[in-house]
């Protein structure tokens, strides 16, 4: 029988590889569903939701800011971002699905892929505050501190014969 890691941590690293995997098919169906909405329909259902605020408060910065952000979303931006979300929740997918069922490979893949994400988050974020991406900043630390610490698990519980590099 193969040892494995137990104890909280382990179930906090599987309950965070489950959330990742989440939102990678909640971005994959976003994407999809990017992909096939008609030019324009962003900018219709926002000046919908907008437009009974605007009346009633012309200078609302939240109504204003929305129908602005709408107007910028072209097809142009439509389909890349529909792509963007496409290629990253399949990826995050494919590593939550490999992490869940601890391929060696996949961990320090994992860690360099969210090292980055955490890199172009804090970027943003001197750009631009956002209280939102710096929780995501934080919980995707946690991730990697998580997936860190699965890994040398994994590889202390290991035979002494297996040799760590080959994928299993």
């Amino acid at each position: 029988m193969e040892n494995k890691p137990q104890g909280l941590l382990h179930k906090l690293f599987d309950g965070v590889v489950i959330l990742k995997g989440l939102n990678g098919l909640a971005e994959i169906i976003s994407g999809t569903s990017l992909l096939f909405l008609r030019d324009g329909s962003i900018i219709s259902l926002v000046t919908s939701l907008t437009q009974a605020e605007l009346i009633e408060d012309p200078q609302d910065h939240l109504a204003l800011l929305l129908q602005h952000w709408a107007a910028g979303f072209g097809n142009d931006s439509q389909q890349f971002a529909a792509l963007y979300l496409l290629a990253h929740g399949v990826g995050k997918v494919l590593l939550a699905v490999m992490l869940f069922l601890e391929k060696t490979w996949a961990f320090p893949l994992a860690l360099v892929l969210f090292s980055v994400l955490i890199t172009f988050s804090i970027y943003r974020l001197t750009m631009n505050w956002s209280l939102a991406l710096a929780g995501f900043v934080v919980f995707d630390l946690f991730t990697i501190w998580l997936i860190a610490r699965e890994w040398m698990a994994i590889k202390r519980l290991s035979p002494v014969g297996e040799d760590s590099r080959m994928p299993r």
